[in-house]
């Protein structure tokens, strides 16, 4: 059923969206598409984006915002597990691949090397035209809740000789941040808000459950006191 939804899109306000006809008008007038492209409301922050081919839907999703009626509204990729109050962990990026061999330089080496990263898209004029001899780049569509590979190697393994080849750096730019615990965009688990507030409160817990204890143990001190001291008394 998911397949049914391979080109779909979802845009998002921090706001209250503007109304849907403006969208759509803004839409149109911004982003030329070849096909037919479905705009419809999920609710007061976030609007839908269906699309027939799925050069529309890559033309637009790689351009990840767009600015409607002062607003800037962001796009993400629709997945079976969205959630309107969260945020895709699925991004795009692009990474560089710093003096990778020039005869490498081509879309078919390229994305053989960076898929342990990530689903590889396209890669830049330059890299495609092999006018940068440097430097590869490559967009890639990554999953920010995985742990990010700084590095690949690239060779072939023989059956009588060792590891034959070399460790490729790999270089991200504009990688946005991902919080693990409120699954938003745009700050990390280590500055979120909502992690130190929850901590807070476990420590105020904590604290009400030591002088819950500390009374309780009091009490019973006290307790063992008068008894002892009637004991003593009874033996006089």
């Amino acid at each position: 059923m998911a397949e049914e939804c391979k080109f779909t899109l979802v845009g998002k306000f921090i706001k209250i969206r503007p109304q849907l006809d403006k969208i759509r008008s803004k839409f149109a007038e911004k982003i030329t598409v070849k096909g037919t492209c479905r705009i419809g409301p999920f609710n007061y922050h976030t609007v839908f984006f269906d699309f027939l081919k799925k050069e529309d839907f890559t033309h637009v999703w790689y351009r990840r915002s767009v600015e409607i009626e002062g607003q800037v509204m962001w796009y993400e990729k629709w997945s079976p597990n969205f959630k309107p109050d969260e945020d895709s962990p699925i991004v795009l990026v692009w990474v560089l691949l710093p003096e990778l061999p020039y005869h490498c330089h081509s879309w078919n080496y390229v994305k053989h090397i960076v898929e342990p990263t990530g689903l590889p898209l396209t890669v830049d004029f330059a890299t495609d035209h092999r006018t940068r001899p440097s430097t590869a780049k490559v967009r890639l569509e990554v999953d920010l809740t995985k742990p990010k590979v700084n590095s690949i190697f690239v060779g072939i393994e023989e059956d009588n000789s060792p590891l034959k080849g070399f460790y490729q750096r790999l270089e991200y730019e504009n990688v946005p941040k991902y919080c693990r615990f409120c699954k938003i965009l745009g700050h990390s688990i280590a500055e979120c808000r909502r992690v130190e507030q929850k901590k807070a409160e476990e420590r105020n817990k904590a604290d009400k459950n030591n002088k819950v204890v500390e009374v309780a143990e009091s009490s019973a001190q006290k307790q063992n006191d008068i008894i002892t001291e009637q004991d003593q008394k009874e033996e006089l």
